[in-house]
């Protein structure tokens, strides 16, 4: 009887330690879901070429712009009149992390090309625990966080190497959605003038209008 009334005492202590915690641990699991979730998608990090037709369309627009050297018409398209050169955020988003990411590593232009869907989809599980966080609990928002960083169907297109759109859509979709959560549960309707769901509004917005020129 005594050993089951300490067993007892010690469960209600590391309940009760857990709870007191459970922001700290919520984060570690998020964390934990964001490097299994990227480390999944290094799987094809080695690969010798991009792994579909896209995205070496993605990599010559990139280039141009990584290079400075950005044509006012694209002579690879819409031959003979060709095509303006308007390849949406997406390639600049790119080109211009992988100038800061050179500056500190020195990585190869086309093997950050590998490296950087990985990570941009991997981070799309932050946006998805805020949404699950905002709906229902840490615990909604950790088994959306999960689910978004593993679906195949997700995984199938952000996998190291296939540098498409997908990876900056799902992120800034999730992101817009997370935002305006978070604005709309914020709102207080006797005092209209708090700022915090304006500014997360705003901040919804942008995200809105970041999707749309990746996608659109």
């Amino acid at each position: 009887m005594v050993e089951e009334k300490e067993i007892s005492l010690d469960l209600s202590k590391i309940l009760q330690t857990l709870n007191k915690h459970r922001t700290a641990i919520s984060l570690l699991i998020l964390l934990g879901i964001f490097y299994l979730s990227f480390s999944i998608r290094l799987a094809t990090v080695n690969q010798p070429y991009l792994l579909a037709a896209d995205p070496h369309f993605w990599y010559r627009m990139t280039k141009y712009i990584a290079e400075d050297n950005i044509p006012k018409y694209d002579p690879l398209r819409l031959h003979p009149e060709y095509g303006k050169f308007n390849p949406g955020f997406f390639p600049y988003a790119a080109a211009y992390s992988y100038k800061v990411v050179h500056f500190f590593t020195g990585i190869d232009f086309y093997r950050f090309l590998f490296w950087f869907p990985a990570f941009v989809a991997a981070l799309s599980v932050f946006p998805a625990f805020w949404i699950g966080k905002e709906l229902y609990s840490n615990k909604a928002g950790l088994f959306a966080a999960f689910f978004i960083g593993l679906t195949p169907s997700f995984l199938s297109r952000s996998m190291a190497g296939f540098f498409d759109t997908d990876c900056m859509v799902i992120l800034f979709s999730l992101l817009t959605v997370a935002l305006f959560l978070s604005a709309y549960n914020r709102v207080d309707a006797n005092n209209l003038k708090k700022k915090s769901p304006i500014i997360l509004s705003i901040l919804a917005g942008l995200s809105l209008s970041v999707f749309f020129f990746t996608w659109g």
